[in-house]
């Protein structure tokens, strides 16, 4: 098992501080560039429920409803428009 380093941030190397801090800057920029985020809630919402739909309609005509690749593009899909529809009802208050 490898071992990883712990650390509370007031103990932390200045140099740990820092490469947080660019992971965590870098993540906050990413969702600029989504189309989504440049629409109003109820769109961007709208547009990411659609896409979703389609893709698994998609899956069901390649694999087949119920197949295990339809259920997982689901699963995946479930999570990824919950979290899309959260955050851009957070970026709009």
């Amino acid at each position: 098992m490898n071992s990883v380093e712990q650390y509370i941030k007031s103990t932390a190397p200045q140099s740990f501080i820092s490469a947080v801090q660019e992971i965590e800057n870098r993540a906050d920029e990413c969702y600029k560039e989504l189309g989504a985020f440049q629409l109003p809630q109820n769109l961007a919402n709208w547009a990411v429920l659609t896409r979703v739909v389609e893709r698994i309609e998609r899956e069901i005509a390649d694999s087949g409803y119920g197949s295990p690749a339809q259920i997982a593009v689901m699963l995946n899909l479930r999570d990824d428009a919950i979290i899309t529809c959260l955050l851009q009802s957070f970026l709009d208050h």
